[in-house]
């Protein structure tokens, strides 16, 4: 079936709005579906602006992989905040923004002078936002790159803040090479080691390229430390639906099969896929190698078995990896 068109004559599609020939109408107004605009969510915002009618634009204080922060007046409240402007690709995805409404619920029982208070989670014309505490200063990376490198005493005074304030978290995430990492020759951090040492909370150390995480290994010896590690390993790649490897480093074969077996009828009772594997050999050597040479991603290692004054004589498994690990480390004490 055709339409006639009223002007010309011409005959057009059933489905066409307008004559193909002269463009005049074929339908009347009514029957004409209106098609509205959407606006496209935004990704940065100017001084000066106003956005979602209340926060005017003071400034951009950082940016980041999950978007835009702004420091922000509240005209309605008459306050200095902070804005963070989540990215569209981000925002798109329902899970993430139900994990940013489970953090807001959670951050609303916490009342510490070193926790930011988060305020509200909210959407403006596609656009999803947080809106938090804003608290004046300089942060660490600009420190560094006005005065240098930091003193080893005060890498150290910025650990022991950090450890303090860990008592109040679960875990604690730090850079590998610490707060020096721009002027680090390979070595571990003052601030890091001082923090894997000392820190009471598992801690979480990233290497500097984020990768997805896919196979991750486990170090199991055995050990009170180990046996935290792999209740932290268990319950990450059940979450996650990872499979992991279990690694031994045996003196003895004997020895090995029992360690594992320990490590196995933990396991079992969590719904991941499990590999186990023994070798002989240095500890620390041979993780790095399997780490290097079987691509995994993240190791789970208890941390720092030995007192420090029989580290430095004969040395350490959790030292030489953090100094030699081709990705992130997971340490419990």
């Amino acid at each position: 079936m055709s339409i006639k068109c009223p002007k010309c004559h011409h005959e057009n599609p059933e489905d066409t709005f307008y004559c193909g020939k002269c463009t005049t109408p074929l339908k009347s107004p009514e029957d004409i579906e209106i098609t509205a605009t959407i606006e496209a969510p935004r990704e940065e915002l100017t001084t000066g602006s106003t956005f979602a009618g209340r926060y005017q634009i003071i400034e951009e204080i950082g940016k980041g992989g999950m978007g835009r922060v702004y420091k922000v007046q509240d005209t309605k409240i008459k306050e200095k905040i902070a804005l963070k402007l989540i990215k569209p690709e981000i925002a798109k995805d329902k899970k993430t923004i139900e994990r940013f409404s489970n953090e807001l619920r959670l951050s609303r029982k916490i009342r510490h002078k070193n926790v930011c208070q988060m305020f509200d989670l909210g959407e403006e014309r596609g656009t999803q936002f947080i809106t938090m505490e804003y608290v004046s200063g300089e942060d660490l990376r600009s420190s560094i790159r006005r005065f240098g490198q930091l003193p080893v005493g005060k890498s150290i005074s910025i650990a022991n803040q950090i450890c303090e304030r860990s008592k109040i978290a679960d875990l604690v995430v730090i850079g590998h090479r610490g707060l020096n990492e721009e002027f680090s020759t390979g070595l571990l951090g003052s601030t890091a080691e001082s923090i894997t040492r000392k820190c009471p909370r598992p801690v979480f150390v990233s290497t500097k390229r984020f990768k997805v995480i896919e196979r991750p290994l486990l170090a199991y010896d055995g050990s009170q430390r180990a046996s935290a590690a792999m209740e932290s390993a268990a319950e990450f790649c059940s979450l996650l639906q990872l499979p992991l490897t279990v690694l031994y480093v045996a003196k003895e074969e004997k020895i090995a099969e029992g360690i594992l077996q320990q490590a196995k009828s933990y396991l079992d009772s969590y719904s991941v896929k499990v590999t186990y594997e023994s070798t002989r050999g240095y500890p620390e050597q041979k993780i790095i190698e399997f780490l290097a040479n079987l691509n995994h991603d993240l190791l789970f290692i208890g941390a720092y078995g030995h007192r420090r004054i029989i580290e430095m004589v004969i040395g350490g498994t959790t030292e030489y990896v953090l100094r030699n690990t081709p990705c992130p480390v997971f340490l419990n004490r």
